[in-house]
């Protein structure tokens, strides 16, 4: 059996160092299976385009979107992990066939990654997981 089955498209962000880290990354998570997708989906927002840094659709954890992280300032990335999850799950919700009553039938989750941060534990904010290269793995058995 092969490590993970996962298609990956590569389409524009601004983040190259924290996206081929994500990729090297996520590659090594044994038996992930899906399609990994860089700078989409892009969404028309009342601000302007919006696009999601990476976006991971995989029958076994659902829909994970990243909030990539170049460098060591992580900023206030709970409210950034909010702000892609409603975006999203708003865009979704106007799809019958993915709401089951009110709520998503497919699990959605964000992460922030951010290769450059060792001490990621101590800087976490219960409820919005941070990843780096050494957590990842473990992060996504979570979701």
């Amino acid at each position: 059996m092969s490590k993970n089955l996962l298609n990956i498209t590569r389409g524009l962000n601004k983040k190259p160092v924290a996206t081929e880290a994500l990729q090297e990354s996520i590659q090594k998570v044994f038996g992930l299976t899906g399609e990994l997708f860089y700078g989409y989906p892009l969404i028309a927002t009342p601000d302007g385009k919006y696009s999601i840094d990476a976006t991971l659709v995989s029958p076994e954890k659902g829909l994970v979107l990243f909030d990539l992280v170049e460098g060591t300032v992580i900023d206030d990335y709970a409210t950034r992990q909010d702000d892609v999850a409603n975006k999203i799950e708003a865009r979704l919700k106007l799809h019958r066939e993915l709401v089951a009553g009110r709520k998503l039938k497919v699990p959605l989750s964000v992460i922030t990654f951010a290769p450059a941060i060792t001490n990621v534990a101590q800087l976490s904010q219960p409820g919005y997981p941070l990843a780096n290269e050494g957590n990842l793995e473990k992060i996504l058995a979570d979701c």
